[in-house]
């Protein structure tokens, strides 16, 4: 539900529908999260001879939640740092347009950056079921699958026929340990760190390019932030959690995904004041 209205210069906020909005974008993220998680995971075997899932893990510095709960928080305060800057420096310090909340002035900065939140969960939102999704659905095994797995003697790996796919195979492991186990294409981390990323190097662009042009601060800020993005996301090569081709994958698809909603649904680069788009609703009557 759209939550901006404008008459003449005044955009009006609706504050219920954003609460609704909200409540709606988490609701199906929970929902979608436990439909998927219900669904299981696709069973997939594994050749006798394969020695690519027989690495032992490192063990996580933080836990899947604390490492995305940093990469939202640093996102959004780099809303709040690049829009400032664009406040203060930029050629255009105020706005036209007013914003009300019921009777109640906003400041522009604060809706633009709120906006900016909003539209960047909602692609956050769609990232992770997709990444969700796609592991169940593919099963694929992480190189440390025997290790969790630990399973019980196999009879046709035993006879030293390594050509044979063993299907039947039963784990002696931890069950959430096996089912994660199982999740290894594509990468979680990457996808979430590549889209935290490109969102901001792409605000970046749209916002601060005109403010520093004699300068290309924002250009090495940006290939920065890439390049720190690139290395997290093959730390879990390095700790035999993902293989090579799960992280570029899951790079890929988090920097499309920012990109379709920071540039396509955002319209970073075709809007300077949210709402400036909108039809005026105010009609004044003409001569009968």
């Amino acid at each position: 539900m759209n939550v901006f209205s404008r008459n003449n210069q005044v955009v009006h906020i609706n504050l219920w529908r954003t609460i609704i909005n909200t409540i709606l974008l988490y609701g199906i993220f929970f929902l979608g999260w436990h439909s998927i998680k219900s669904m299981g995971t696709f069973k997939r075997g594994f050749f006798c001879n394969d020695q690519s899932i027989r690495f032992r893990p490192y063990p996580n510095t933080l836990t899947r939640v604390q490492y995305r709960m940093i990469c939202i928080t640093f996102m959004n305060v780099s809303f709040f740092v690049i829009e400032s800057f664009h406040w203060i420096l930029g050629p255009k310090k105020f706005t036209n347009l007013v914003y009300r909340v019921g009777s109640r002035s906003v400041s522009s900065f604060l809706v633009t950056v709120f906006t900016l939140i909003g539209y960047s969960q909602i692609g956050y939102v769609a990232n992770e079921l997709l990444v969700r999704f796609v592991k169940g659905a593919t099963g694929r095994l992480r190189p440390y699958f025997l290790v969790a797995c630990n399973p019980l003697s196999i009879v046709e790996c035993e006879i030293f026929n390594v050509d044979v796919y063993v299907m039947d195979y039963q784990c002696q492991g931890d069950p959430k340990y096996v089912e994660e186990a199982r999740k290894s294409f594509y990468s979680g981390q990457s996808a979430v760190t590549m889209y935290c990323a490109f969102w901001i190097v792409l605000y970046m662009e749209a916002r601060l390019k005109s403010v520093f042009r004699k300068t290309k601060m924002v250009s090495i800020i940006q290939v920065l932030l890439m390049v720190y993005g690139f290395v997290t996301c093959t730390t879990s090569i390095a700790d035999n959690k993902h293989y090579w081709s799960d992280v570029i994958v899951g790079a890929v698809v988090g920097m499309t995904l920012a990109y379709c909603f920071a540039v396509w649904y955002g319209k970073i680069f075709k809007r300077t004041e949210v709402g400036e788009d909108l039809q005026d609703v105010f009609k004044p009557i003409g001569n009968v």
